[in-house]
């Protein structure tokens, strides 16, 4: 018989539901089928992941329940219902409601009919009416004792009860219960080997697909399996949880023994065999017993490789000859709360194995360490970790293509080492050798050898690895015995972030950037920026020689009271680098010192003072040339005042031609570079002597070459008619003659007689003099440092000398240059011209002009003949000019 079909639709917000009159007569059976279309207003409603359930209450207060069928793809939501005669037992009024479940929230909605059941010509008695429970009454008949079934359910959650009153941790409380290692026959006393017990249970999880091994307080001891290199092998989907660190601990030891206490492997690194979805947590591991007589990498807490979407929590590890937990190529796995004592014990720096490895590849010896380069998106978090007492690095990372680089081929995709503390460990706090994304954020490393310690291993190896995407910020780095953080020089980089961090009394260097470099590694994007450097016994910052550095800033550091120099930077292969506001405060020997060639180097608003009574930071910035000089660079805008000795020490040879050194504060009174056919001029008040009766003329120089037949290396003239009678023209000059001696010359017009005084001094270069002349009329006189100069030639009274300066009232300027001019043009320039005063009396009022010529200081104006001069106002103070290099 085919059932009748009648239509419903459901409208879950009740605007639209329609229900087709449903005739019914008592008795009925499987004749009616109810095709039922569950909307939302006129959108199909998707039935996936809900079930439905029908309910018919009778006249008689019986009910029939059941369940709804979903009719095809449930993303229609169409159900169906072929109604059985139960449901039609008795006359009366059927009441019936819908119900639509949803797996996690429940129901989520019901709508209710009514239709009637009509007395047919069966008797009433044919079919007595009753409940009718279909899925509870298929459930029960699948239980043979439903009674003792379910004493059998109550005594186990009185078991599961009671033992969770038992775990005093609430987060070994286990979602499901594998095994309670103790019930299983463990035993607590430290010395009995439970081995074969712990690997029997992790095995047959792993058969029944995985779940927990609880392990309760006490100690137990576990051995080596065999010769093998482990206790006990792992299983994916086998977790491992202790009562809590201190409570349940796990023991290894023996004498030799070479083995790790959890240890997974694959057979094939071919990235189809992995271990995932483990939890090791809340339990210590003792490996104080364990005795070597050659150390070796294998005696861990774990040795695990490839390892996917799994946890190590809330752990201590002790006394383990090697890394204590030793994870390679982790793929998704949280290490969190790991507390590492005394771990890699046995390393020694100076390891070797009969000299085919150097001692900084001894393996092993740290707290935690991770190898990576085998999957494609490995990424991990270290987090909230403590490594005491560390033998080789407390958090160390390697990129294993350094043993292996056809094998190991691949970045890291995201590492995050977080929150964690090194301290007092026998070489690094945090070590990393090649790596890339990885970010070490609010760390501290302190009372180790080094606090942060990143290199590429044995010079051999550098090219296979390198350094990208790195970050340090808002770490600290302090009381370590060497270097507070130390980048090596043999390996290439590229965006490496030191920012933010605290660096402050190491043992020698604060940052060390391009240690023992041997050429041929660029270093590209290196940025070191807002930290604060101070305490340190060596150099605040070093960058050595040997690396490349392609765009490396500087920028922002805050540098003091190192025992060496604020800034070193003594690489020659700094192309496009800054040196930008960093503060620079009693430092020793330089706030900045540069040594070697430097190309496309800007040096801008850097602050560097010493401010103590005694002080140590002698110089603002000083540079040693050694190869090359400053070119294309700028040093410009920085304050270098109140050091030691000097502002700005740079060598004559340093500067390039492409460079500039200009507007930076300072307190010397440096030298004008007066090169090749250069002038400066000065306003025309200077050549103005009408009615003096005194002038002082002070001036320092230096010679820098020797002196040239034919050429007088410097000219101080004043004359409007040089340049149209090169012979004999009027104005005043003081010069040095090119047999080395000085001369001042002076005419009261031109033609007229050559007034003169010729010194006996041989000069020599390199040597700063301070000349005075002083003209009063009744004496002439010159000094040189302080002694007065014998004439050898006297040409006109002392007082004519006078009257032919007070005739020089010319309204041209003063021209200090740079080349001499008699006739013919001459090269010329070979001098530094440091300072310039002239004092004047007349009608005994004194009036001086002071210019100080610093090629380091500020508003810099020099003038090359082929341009013109530029007559600029210096009167009336000091007036600091620079040379346009």
């Amino acid at each position: 018989m085919t059932a009748i079909p009648y239509n419903i639709t459901l409208d879950l917000k009740g605007n639209n539901s329609k229900i087709e009159q449903i005739r019914a007569t008592v008795g009925d059976s499987k004749s009616i089928q109810l095709n039922i279309s569950v909307i939302v207003d006129t959108i199909p409603f998707d039935l996936t992941d809900h079930t439905a359930k029908i309910t018919f209450t009778k006249a008689d207060d019986t009910d029939v329940v059941d369940d709804l069928v979903i009719d095809g793809d449930p993303v229609n939501g169409k159900l169906s219902y072929i109604v059985k005669n139960q449901a039609f037992s008795y006359p009366g009024q059927i009441k019936t409601e819908i119900e639509i479940f949803d797996a996690i929230d429940g129901r989520i909605s019901s709508n209710s009919f009514c239709f009637t059941a009509r007395t047919g010509q069966l008797e009433g008695t044919t079919i007595v009416s009753s409940d009718e429970f279909p899925m509870l009454t298929q459930a029960l008949a699948e239980v043979t004792d439903f009674a003792n079934y379910r004493t059998e359910l109550t005594n186990a959650r009185q078991g599961y009860s009671d033992l969770q009153a038992n775990l005093t941790n609430k987060d070994a409380r286990l979602d499901h219960l594998g095994f309670d290692f103790l019930q299983q026959g463990g035993v607590a006393d430290g010395v009995t080997d439970n081995r074969a017990l712990l690997q029997s249970l992790m095995d047959t999880l792993q058969t029944m697909g995985g779940g927990n091994i609880y392990i309760p307080d006490g100690t137990y001891y576990f051995s080596q399996s065999g010769s093998n290199e482990w206790s006990i092998q792992s299983h994916s989907n086998v977790n491992v949880y202790g009562a809590g660190i201190g409570k349940t601990v796990l023991k290894i030891g023996g004498n030799d023994d070479h083995y790790s206490l959890f240890w997974y492997k694959p057979t094939v690194m071919d990235g189809t065999q992995y271990i995932s979805n483990v939890t090791y947590k809340d339990f210590t591991v003792d490996g104080y017993d364990v005795s070597l007589v050659v150390y070796t990498h294998q005696s861990k807490a774990f040795y695990f490789q490839a390892v996917k979407n799994s946890i190590f929590e809330n752990l201590e590890l002790k006394g383990l000859p090697s890394t204590a937990l030793g994870v390679d190529f982790l793929e998704n796995v949280h290490i969190t709360k790991i507390h590492c004592i005394d771990c890699g014990r046995l390393w020694e720096e100076n390891w070797t194995d009969g000299g085919t490895k150097p001692a900084q590849l001894a393996p092993g010896g740290a707290g935690i360490g991770i190898g990576t380069g085998f999957f494609a998106d490995e990424n991990f978090t270290i987090s909230d970790c403590v490594c005491t007492n560390s033998g080789h690095y407390g958090i160390f990372l390697e990129h294993q293509a350094l043993f292996d680089s056809s094998t190991y081929t691949q970045p890291a995709k995201g590492v995050v080492i977080s929150n964690c503390i090194t301290k007092n460990g026998r070489f690094g706090g945090i070590g990393i050798r090649g790596g890339s994304n990885i970010s070490i954020v609010g760390c501290q490393s302190f009372g180790n050898k080094h606090g942060m310690y990143f290199d590429c291993g044995d010079g051999t190896h550098s090219g296979t690895i390198q350094f990208k995407n790195v970050n340090v910020s808002n770490c600290s780095m302090t009381d370590n015995t060497n270097y507070g953080y130390y980048l090596a020089g043999n390996i290439t980089s590229e965006n490496f972030t030191i920012d933010s961090n605290i660096i402050s009394n190491n043992g020698a260097e604060g940052l060390v950037l391009g240690r023992n470099g041997t050429g041929g590694y660029t270093n590209f994007g290196t940025t070191v920026s807002n930290n604060t450097i101070r305490h340190n016994t060596l150099d605040g910052i070093y960058i050595d020689n040997n690396t490349i550095y392609e765009e490396i800033e500087l920028k922002n550091n805050k540098i003091s009271y190192s025992g060496g120099n604020g800034i070193n930077d003594v690489s020659n292969q700094i192309r496009h680098g800054r040196f930008i506001g960093n503060f620079l405060l009693n430092n020793t020997g330089s706030g900045i010192q540069l040594t070697n060639q430097k190309t496309h180097l800007e040096i801008k608003n850097n602050y560097a003072r010493d401010n103590q009574g005694t002080k140590t930071q002698q110089y603002g910035l000083s540079y040693t040339s050694g190869s090359g000089g400053l070119g294309y660079s700028t040093i410009a805008n920085n304050d270098f005042r109140r050091n030691g000795t000097k502002s700005i020490s740079i060598v004559d040879s340093a500067i390039g031609s492409t460079s500039y050194i200009r507007d930076n504060l300072t307190d010397d009174t440096g030298m004008l570079n007066m090169g090749t056919n250069t002038y400066v001029s000065f306003p025309s008040s200077l050549a103005n002597f009408s009615g003096v009766s005194s002038i002082t003329i002070e001036m320092k120089f230096r010679l820098v070459v020797g002196i040239i037949g034919g050429v007088e290396v410097f000219h101080m003239i004043v004359s409007h008619t040089e340049d149209t009678q090169p012979t004999n023209p009027k104005g005043w000059d003081l010069h040095v003659r090119n047999t080395g001696v000085l001369v001042f010359d002076v005419r009261q017009s031109t033609g007229s007689t050559l007034l003169q005084r010729i010194g006996t001094t041989v000069l020599t270069t390199g040597v700063t003099y301070d000349l005075v002349l002083t003209i009063n009329g009744t004496s002439t006189t010159i000094t040189l440092n302080g002694v007065n100069e014998t004439f050898s030639s006297s040409t006109g009274t002392d007082a004519d000398i006078l009257t032919a300066m007070q005739n020089n009232n010319t309204t041209f300027p003063v021209y200090l240059k740079g080349r001499y001019y008699n006739g013919t043009d001459k090269t010329g320039g070979a001098a530094r011209i440091g300072m310039f005063n002239m004092t004047t009396v007349t009608g005994g009022v004194t009036t001086n002009y002071t210019f100080a010529f610093d090629n380091y200081g500020i508003n810099k104006t020099i003038y090359d003949t082929n341009i013109g001069a530029v007559t600029g106002s210096c009167i009336g103070g000091v007036k600091q000019i620079d040379n346009v290099l």
